[in-house]
């Protein structure tokens, strides 16, 4: 059911719907008035009347801007809108169109990606970087890259969603949906195109994944571990992530210029939580490290096109007959609760796994607990060389 959005007191009581940080309400009684809700950058709840209409068979959607020098009243936003839906009834667009300059500077999809993507790299980390170029550069949002971003529709890209649903899963269309409406809000923020409003809004969000709470078993790990035998480069990277906790892209993109002149830690300048990270290297470690052929000229350790390290990712894979399956990710999260079963305080297992500290004690705890991050990672390499020592050697295949 709707809401009679002229009136203050209904207006004011809306909120966000329980999930969502984006969402239109709209006018039971006056079509295509609405009024948005959205969480800012900052954290704050923004309240924006708007207007959807279709003019020459293209959905189109203006918000209704404050009166100069005035605040704009829920009355005096619905007489606005009446007015513009006025025109458009009588043929006619309320809005001048801007699309043929759009095109003159070329505002496409492929375009503008490309502009938001060297705008924000430097406040992403790597594997930030990595997922907004994956699913904004390659198939997933094909057909929208030769498209003027500001004729970009909600009908345009609910499809696209769908079909991503149907050829990978809910949690990879989920994902693809969220980095799609981060980049049409950047993009309208910085005036590329016409529009007013997100066309990602109030297309369908897929469920996805619930948060996974898997940490593999002792028997499991060895599984991984053995079946990384002979695995080459992949299984070097797997092994590394067992012992370090450390997300899937730091390690793939793991640089020569990354470690200290005596190799007994690496640092990684870009990480999910906007800090540089140091990883103290281990015997373990240094052992497969060694193993990693070095190419002359070339900073990365892994990979083969150029300096991107490596992206070739399996999402699952099976341990053997009669294993469950596991994800990349599994292992931090292995990691980081077998520092707790060994007794290593949380506040130095966080740090170890790279998790921010909490505000206040970030603001007041200063010291950087380098010594017992490194006893920690050297407890949890014994722990692993525990686990894996012996047994026979189970070969790693794609589920």
């Amino acid at each position: 059911m709707g809401h009679r959005l002229d009136d203050r007191a209904t207006v004011s009581a809306l909120t966000l719907p329980e999930g969502k940080t984006d969402f239109t309400y709209w006018d039971a009684t006056l079509k295509g008035f609405g009024l948005r809700l959205r969480i800012g950058h900052d954290g704050k709840l923004f309240r924006r009347f708007l207007v959807m209409y279709r003019v020459d068979g293209k959905q189109r959607m203006k918000i209704i801007e404050n009166p100069p020098g005035k605040v704009l009243t829920e009355k005096a936003a619905r007489e606005i809108a009446i007015t513009m839906l006025g025109k458009v009834h009588e043929g006619k667009d309320p809005v001048p169109k801007k699309n043929a300059a759009c095109a003159e500077l070329g505002y496409t999809f492929a375009s503008v990606v490309e502009k938001y993507i060297d705008a924000e790299k430097g406040t992403w980390s790597a594997s930030s970087r990595y997922q907004k170029n994956l699913y904004l550069k390659d198939d997933y949002f094909k057909p929208l890259h030769s498209r003027l971003v500001s004729s970009i529709t909600r009908k345009d890209i609910a499809p696209l969603i769908r079909a991503i649903r149907t050829t990978h899963s809910d949690n990879t269309a989920k994902q693809a949906r969220t980095h799609l409406s981060s980049f049409f809000s950047w993009a309208l923020a910085e005036a590329y195109g016409d529009q007013d409003v997100n066309p990602v809004i109030d297309t369908s969000e897929p469920k996805g994944n619930d948060a996974r709470e898997r940490a593999l078993r002792p028997d499991e790990l060895k599984a991984i571990w053995d079946a990384c035998e002979g695995a080459g480069e992949y299984g070097k990277i797997i092994r590394l992530l067992i012992l370090t906790g450390c997300r899937r892209e730091e390690i793939g993109e793991l640089r020569q210029s990354w470690f200290a002149p005596d190799m007994t830690s690496f640092k990684i300048p870009h990480t999910k939580n906007g800090k540089a990270h140091t990883v103290f290297v281990t015997p373990m470690m240094r052992a497969i490290i060694d193993t990693v052929p070095r190419v002359v000229g070339r900073d990365s350790l892994f990979g083969v096109r150029g300096e991107k390290g490596f992206t070739q990712w399996g999402d699952k894979y099976k341990l053997g007959d009669g294993c469950d399956y596991w994800q990349v990710r599994d292992l931090r999260r292995t990691m980081r609760t077998g520092l707790g079963k060994l007794k290593v305080p949380p506040h130095i297992a966080e740090l170890v796994v790279n998790h921010k500290k909490k505000k206040l004690v970030a603001t007041y705890d200063t010291y950087t607990y380098e010594d017992e991050i490194a006893d920690a990672f050297a407890r949890w390499s014994n722990h692993v060389v525990g686990i894996v020592s012996d047994g026979k050697v189970v070969p790693l295949r794609a589920s």
